[in-house]
């Protein structure tokens, strides 16, 4: 009766582990979030609509960037680091390379951007590209120790610092810096994430054996595959991001864009969901192959209850979310929302079927669900008849489906050659 009591909370535990992790992601999120809409809600009262629009392209692109620049590394330290016998060379490495590549990607874009938005030039004119290149080497370190933390359970570490601390002091920098323009918005936003960056490194490295070289361990070298494909993965999720609200705005005008922006920016809630509780199976999953199954299913469980439960809500209350927005929200973009609602819950599928197959190591039968899902997204708008708000939610549901059609073959088709050899 011991043994299976004790059999019973080893089980208990391994899904707790999946649901705490989830939860402390998505408090992470959320904080970024909302201390995100607090510090343009200042910037909208201390600068110019111009300087407002000028900060946010060099924000957003310095995201982008920062994304660019990790080259794997995060999931490849999520992978390893549980198996590792040297973790803290592991880690220093990492955060060199995604800091270096940063700071060299984002002089870069300080050079070019100018060039693409002739309306950004002042902001980084002269030295304030070499600011803004360490703005974004700063926001690159961030991104990989929120890796680092979820590796080491250290999530709780993570809120306070990334999601509740570096919000605070981005919002309280940028009446400091009102006679610099966007540039100051940009340096307020840089300063908070710089800070993070040094604190989060300590942090991810404090109590770890002092690293001894740079060479990384067995581990790490034998995951960083896994971190590639990962990346590719990512980078493919980007394609319909960027192209969709570019086709709308195109092809159906400003109106319909701000419609499916709208919408989309309240089923991206849903979406976090499922993307904080895959990366929390994924890093319970890859600490032993005996864990995979149990945190594949508490995933499961957890994504039908939050999405699935979540996407009903919201449909119903649809026109009532939009409203708060505006009336012409509500009258054009309910519907819009409504399908992006069953999409996220065929996201969260494509999603989950993803990181099962990562966790299989079959990193391109991920890579192929991934591809499927975002190139199928803008297909089905390009070949839709008219495009328009309600158009570009369709093609989202719909490649989001074929991503999940896509992924259940490649998992049945798996199941079945094992059986057979």
């Amino acid at each position: 009766m011991s043994s299976v009591s004790t059999a019973f909370r080893a089980r208990l535990s391994r899904a707790d582990a999946v649901t705490t992790d989830a939860f402390l992601i998505l408090a992470t999120t959320v904080g970024l979030a909302g201390f995100g809409g607090v510090f343009w809600l200042i910037a909208g009262h201390v600068q110019s609509i111009a300087q407002v629009g000028v900060a946010g392209t060099l924000l957003s692109a310095a995201i982008v960037v920062s994304y660019v620049a990790q080259l794997g590394m995060g999931t490849a330290l999520v992978a390893s680091i549980p198996r590792s016998d040297r973790p803290a060379q592991d880690i220093a490495l990492s955060l060199t390379v995604t800091g270096g590549l940063g700071l060299a990607l984002g002089y870069l874009t300080a050079l070019l951007l100018p060039l693409l938005a002739p309306a950004t030039t002042g902001a980084l004119a002269g030295s304030r590209g070499l600011v803004y290149a360490a703005v974004v080497a700063g926001t690159s370190v961030n991104l990989t120790t929120d890796s680092v933390f979820l590796a080491r359970r250290q999530l709780r570490t993570n809120l306070m610092l990334t999601g509740v601390a570096m919000g605070v002091v981005k919002c309280l920098l940028p009446s400091l810096f009102v006679s610099s323009g966007a540039f100051g918005l940009v340096l307020a936003s840089g300063i908070a994430s710089i800070g993070a960056a040094v604190a989060c490194a300590y942090a991810g490295l404090r109590g770890l054996p002092a690293a001894t070289g740079w060479k990384p361990s067995t581990a790490f070298r034998g995951s960083y595959h896994i971190g590639v494909a990962s990346y590719v993965v990512g980078l493919a999720e980007f394609v319909p991001l960027v192209a969709v609200p570019v086709m709308i705005i195109r092809f159906a005008g400003a109106e319909q864009n701000g419609a499916f922006f709208v919408a989309f920016q309240i089923a991206t809630m849903l979406n976090s969901v499922a993307y904080a509780v895959g990366r929390a199976s994924f890093a319970d999953g890859s600490r032993s192959s005996e864990r995979i199954g149990r945190a594949m299913r508490t995933a499961a469980m957890l994504m039908v209850a939050a999405v699935g439960g979540g996407s009903a809500v919201i449909a119903a209350i649809a026109p009532f979310l939009l409203s708060l927005f505006g009336d012409d929200y509500a009258s054009q973009g309910a519907p819009t929302l409504r399908v992006l609602c069953a999409a996220s819950c065929a996201l969260a599928v494509t999603f989950w079927i993803g990181i099962l197959l990562t966790l299989q190591r079959r990193l391109r039968a991920s890579i192929a669900v991934a591809v499927v899902a975002s190139l199928g997204v803008v297909a089905i708008l390009a070949a839709l008849p008219s495009t328009s708000a309600l158009a570009g939610a369709c093609a989202w549901l719909g490649g989001q489906l074929l991503g999940a059609v896509v992924g259940a073959l490649l998992l049945i088709l798996g199941r079945t050659q094992r059986r057979t050899s």
